[in-house]
C-alpha cells in the first residue's frame, strides 16, 4: 500500500476492515467480489456502488457511528444516486437512508414520510 493514494472512503474502508481483523480475501469472499476488486475500492481505483456500500456495511462488523462515517465518506465522493444531489448534507442523508433502509421499521418510514410531507406542504 506504500505510495498508493487513497480516498477518504477507501482509507475508512481499509481501517474498518483491519480493525475487524479481516483480510481483503475474507471480506471479498463475504461480499462476493474478487480480492482485486476490494483492493481497487480501498485504493480508489474503482468506485463503490450503492449495492457495494450496502454489502460492506453488512459484512464488516462496525458500530453505528463507524457505519455513518463510512457512508458519509462514500456520499462525499459519490454525487449520483438516481439523480444528481449537489448539496453535501442531502447526499449524506440519502446515503444513510439507502444503506439503512432495510433496518427501518414501518413506524420509522412513516415518521420520515410525515416529515417530508410537512416540508412539501
Amino acid at each position: 500500500m506504500i505510495g498508493v493514494a487513497m480516498s477518504a472512503f477507501g482509507k475508512r474502508l481499509r481501517d474498518l476492515r483491519k480493525r475487524a481483523g479481516l483480510g481483503q480475501a475474507e471480506v471479498a469472499l463475504r461480499l462476493g467480489v474478487s480480492t482485486a476488486h476490494l483492493y481497487a475500492l480501498e485504493c480508489d481505483r474503482s468506485p463503490a456502488t450503492v449495492a457495494t456500500l450496502q454489502g460492506l456495511v453488512a459484512v464488516i462488523p462496525m458500530t453505528p457511528t463507524e457505519r455513518a462515517e463510512l457512508t458519509d465518506a462514500w456520499s462525499t465522493e459519490n454525487r449520483r444516486f438516481r439523480v444528481d444531489i449537489e448539496d453535501a448534507a442531502s447526499r449524506r442523508v440519502v446515503a444513510r437512508l439507502v444503506v439503512g433502509l432495510g433496518d427501518l421499521t414501518d413506524d420509522d418510514l412513516t415518521a420520515i414520510s410525515d416529515v417530508l410531507d410537512r416540508r412539501a406542504a
